[in-house]
């Protein structure tokens, strides 16, 4: 039992495109796992063969950030710690993984931290810096998710949220 709880969490590594930890990498079909579209998909197969115990995917954390969750199938939530502020800021929901660590580490950038998730030098501190306070930053870091929820952007997501096997 906990063998087959191991090749899971290697199975989704490598779905992740990270390295397993528990077994070799060879003693896995890379180019099965590969062709699953999507975590979810990935995990609905596992729990329909008993591989999968948790109630849902959502119980199961694999992210590829630092400062990003999945809040529903295509929903990214980013979050990230403001100094002196004692809980965690809502970034807001973007739409794609990426767009989700991008909000993170703008965040990041503004208090003149390291980047987590891409090379700093992606990005145009100008944007980013000419916020006079942090939670101007923020609010435009929310506007900026709300704006990917419509219509006209969200449209070329349907296919991808909807594709499930």
């Amino acid at each position: 039992m906990p063998e087959d709880a191991a090749r899971v969490h290697d199975e989704a590594c490598i779905l992740l495109e990270r390295d397993p930890v528990n077994f070799p990498k060879s003693e896995y079909d890379e180019a099965a796992i590969l062709q699953i579209p999507t975590f979810d998909t990935f995990a609905e197969r596992k729990k329909a063969t008993g591989r999968l115990r948790a109630k849902s995917s959502k119980c199961v954390s694999y992210r590829r950030f630092i400062g990003v969750t999945l809040s529903k199938p295509s929903r990214w939530l980013s979050k990230g710690s403001v100094k002196g502020r004692p809980a965690m800021i809502p970034l807001g929901a973007f739409p794609s993984e990426e767009l989700a660590a991008q909000a993170y580490n703008k965040l990041r950038l503004y208090q003149g931290l390291d980047t987590k998730n891409f090379p700093k030098t992606s990005y145009d501190l100008q944007p980013i810096l000419m916020h006079e306070t942090i939670d101007s930053l923020i609010a435009s870091i929310r506007a900026e998710a709300r704006a990917l929820k419509s219509p006209e952007y969200s449209s070329q997501y349907v296919t991808l949220s909807q594709s499930r096997l």
